[in-house]
């Protein structure tokens, strides 16, 4: 009986796979077809809300539109490969298509469709949906949509907590958290700390940077030169979501 059960969930998964890349490659022609044809109502259809207004009559005239366009003219209807990716972006999983339909005049380079799935939303074109990319490239992209679905799990960030200068204390916070705390610095809430068991990451803010300094495994060290917003943030995300080597991207030196 459990063998049986088992059959038919592999079984059903199977079928669940043919049909959303089914669907996908359905998207692709479409999209596809919108720009060989001028096809602005199709086009709507696929395209992410960031590019729905942009669509319009006068789309088609569009410089890129029309670059993208030629690369449509001799397509012959069939998709030649479909690859896939993911990524974990906010504790949001955003799962990539890229479909290759044609070849490029470099003959490095092909044509491809790019479209997008956030946390298993309805499939959207990226950007204009039509682009190049280097074969290689495209390539070292996985050939199985299951398998890049199962990879990308949303970072825990249990046992962390977050402390300000203005007393306000936060734990286990979201990642959006920790970026919308890191905006609010000022010469009055002037620090932030983030600790988890291992040690901890904190930044002073000051008008000409932020000096940031960090205790770990490996001791107490402290950034040579002060850091801007941007690099701030990026530092504490990296940490935060546990990505290896975090602190390569700034020179440090021992405070012990």
């Amino acid at each position: 009986m459990k063998k049986l059960i088992l059959l038919m969930f592999v079984v059903l998964l199977s079928y669940q796979m043919i049909m959303a890349e089914e669907a996908i490659e359905q998207i692709a022609k479409d999209i596809i077809n919108a720009y060989k044809v001028s096809d602005v109502d199709l086009l709507k259809r696929h395209a992410s809300g960031i590019l729905v207004p942009a669509i319009n009559d006068n789309f088609f005239q569009d410089k890129q539109a029309k670059e993208i366009a030629v690369m449509t003219n001799d397509w012959d209807g069939t998709i030649k490969e479909i690859r896939y990716s993911s990524a974990n972006i906010m504790n949001k999983t955003i799962i990539s298509a890229i479909i290759y339909f044609n070849k490029c005049t470099d003959k490095e380079q092909i044509c491809v469709v790019m479209l997008s799935s956030l946390d298993n939303s309805d499939w959207k074109a990226l950007g204009m949906g039509i682009t190049t990319m280097e074969k290689e490239e495209f390539e070292k992209n996985s050939l199985d949509l299951q398998s890049v679905k199962t990879v990308i799990k949303p970072v825990d960030h249990k046992g962390y907590t977050i402390e300000m200068a203005s007393s306000e204390i936060v734990k286990d916070p979201s990642t959006a958290k920790l970026q919308e705390l890191l905006t609010t610095l000022d010469d009055n809430n002037f620090f932030i700390t983030l600790s988890d068991n291992e040690g901890f990451l904190q930044a002073a803010y000051s008008e000409d940077g932020f000096s940031v300094e960090y205790r770990g495994k490996d001791g107490y060290f402290g950034a040579t030169e002060l850091l801007s917003q941007e690099e701030t943030s990026e530092l504490f995300v990296n940490y935060i979501d546990g990505v290896n080597n975090w602190q390569d991207s700034v020179n440090w030196e021992s405070l012990e």
